[in-house]
């Protein structure tokens, strides 16, 4: 029973657009008839293993004439739901039944995993993988040694390892529990993880090397360093922690929900005094996400830490039981359903790019760069992207300024006048994008112009095109979008609560 009301509360929500901007790049991939070229193709880091498995499903349903794309996401709610599965098992071995079975039905409430399970995103293939590899773990360590297990165990690692690489985090916590389920095996299984990391490594960094026309060192390079520069910088001062703390605690209660981490943490927390081997496995299993939260994304940013979220709701179900358990699941299952229907919404991005493509061209268009992959090339002339990697602020005034000089048109997004907030990726409010601290961007260099609408298509949402005009006046009226409804956590009671305080500080 439980199964099936999984595969309805999926299948309702079933959207195989391009909801996502890397959701395009996927399908295109897998629309490629050449496998090999379907797998180095597109951006690093590749997640190549979600290609690998769904490029044969594709290309079979696209050979009868059928759109493929209904058939993954109904392979990818089969593996949510084995994923499920698996860990429960695996949980089961360090609790009662009763307790992994509330887990799993925390965990498949959850905004952000019920999200990536019916939307065209990898986050469901290597959660399947990662938790399969340690179902068949628990297998090898319980009864009798089958080696068979070992392998599957290692090959599933591999697999996930190869859809996101983020998994090397969580290696502590897979080693973790093995020494907790057979001391007398761990070596075997430590050299296995090790043989099976080094075989992924260079398998992983070949194909990105093909990619990239590189060598093979430069593989490497862009497996394990070259993302670097998209994490937050380290230094012990209070502002660089604080920020750390910040860029860990939103995403997290964001898209997990505020009573999952809160009692999570809480349970977790607890175990120290009642369960020194429970509390060491939730350091393995948690504080990984302090440093997946630092990963900057700008689609569904802290979906990087989609495992941690697995193990919160595993602490809730050790701490709650009855009524209280109930009562918590009803109030997660409040703030995803109304998260879930945006999905059937259009996105907000799509609508501008439609009313962009219909502007008079020659000119110049300032668009948000959250925008970019959904709007660019959609406009007839030369358009810059606000605060893009490699944006200059005195160039691009020198640029809006020259052609405001020469009577050409300059249009400007209502996102790119709210940038760095109320920024959206898909359907959602990008959590970081909604503090609305500071002046906007833009600000600093359209002092000398003012801002006449020019064309709306939603203004709740400012989805707006205003048109530069050569005289001083007011900044163009930007609506702030922190109480909009489109944020993933907007029926989060936390949520709720810190808006009626600022409601009654008028702040």
């Amino acid at each position: 029973m439980g199964a099936l009301l999984f595969l309805i509360s999926r299948l309702w929500f079933l959207n195989w657009d391009e909801v996502f901007f890397d959701s395009g790049e996927y399908i295109s991939r897998w629309a490629n008839p050449n496998y090999f070229s379907a797998i180095i193709s597109g951006h690093p880091p590749l997640h190549l293993g979600y290609i690998l498995y769904n490029w044969p499903v594709f290309r079979l349903f696209e050979r009868q004439g059928l759109n493929p794309l209904p058939a993954i996401l109904l392979v990818q709610v089969t593996l949510a739901l084995l994923c499920v599965f698996f860990f429960g098992k695996v949980v089961s071995r360090l609790v009662e039944d009763k307790t992994a079975n509330r887990a799993m039905i925390l965990v498949s409430l959850l905004p952000i995993f019920w999200i990536v399970n019916v939307t065209v995103m990898m986050e469901t293939g290597y959660l399947f993988f990662f938790f399969g590899s340690l179902f068949f773990l628990s297998k090898y360590t319980s009864g009798d040694e089958k080696y068979r297990y070992l392998i599957l165990s290692t090959v599933f690692w591999m697999m996930a390892f190869l859809t996101h690489t983020v998994v090397l985090i969580w290696i502590p916590f897979w080693l973790y529990l093995a020494w907790m389920w057979s001391k007398k095996r761990f070596i075997k299984i430590l050299i296995a993880g090790i043989l099976s990391l080094l075989v992924a490594s260079a398998i992983n960094a070949s194909f990105l090397a093909n990619s990239l026309k590189t060598t093979l060192d430069q593989g490497f390079y862009w497996l394990y360093a070259a993302k670097f520069g998209e994490h937050a910088w380290f230094s012990f001062d209070v502002e660089t922690i604080g920020r750390y703390l910040r860029n860990w605690w939103i995403p997290l209660v964001y898209n997990n929900t505020s009573p999952i981490v809160i009692i999570g943490l809480l349970s977790f927390s607890s175990m120290w005094k009642t369960n020194k081997k429970l509390f060491w496995l939730g350091v393995f299993w948690i504080a990984p996400s302090l440093i997946a939260n630092q990963w900057w994304d700008s689609l569904l940013y802290g979906r990087h830490a989609l495992i941690a979220g697995f193990g919160l709701a595993f602490y809730v179900s050790v701490l709650l039981k009855g009524i209280s358990y109930r009562i918590i699941s009803l109030i997660v299952l409040v703030i995803s359903l109304p998260t879930l229907s945006l999905l059937s919404h259009p996105i907000p991005y799509n609508l501008m790019s439609d009313k962009i493509s219909q502007l008079p061209g020659g000119g110049l268009l300032i668009d948000s760069h959250f925008a970019r992959p959904y709007t660019d090339g959609n406009y007839f002339g030369k358009t810059i992207y606000v605060d893009e990697p490699g944006w200059n602020t005195a160039e691009a005034a020198r640029i809006l300024e020259e052609y405001i000089d020469n009577r050409r048109d300059v249009y400007v997004t209502g996102h790119a006048l709210s940038e760095p907030y109320g920024l959206f990726s898909g359907p959602y409010l990008h959590p970081l994008s909604l503090s609305y601290k500071n002046p906007y961007i833009l600000q600093q260099i359209t002092d000398k112009w003012g801002f006449a609408e020019f064309e709306e298509v939603n203004r709740g949402l400012n989805l707006m095109v205003y048109k530069v005009i050569p005289q001083s006046g007011k900044y163009a009226t930007i609506k702030r979008l922190d109480e909009n409804s489109r944020r993933i956590d907007y029926y989060d009671p936390l949520r709720l609560f810190m808006s009626a305080i600022k409601g009654g500080l008028n702040l």
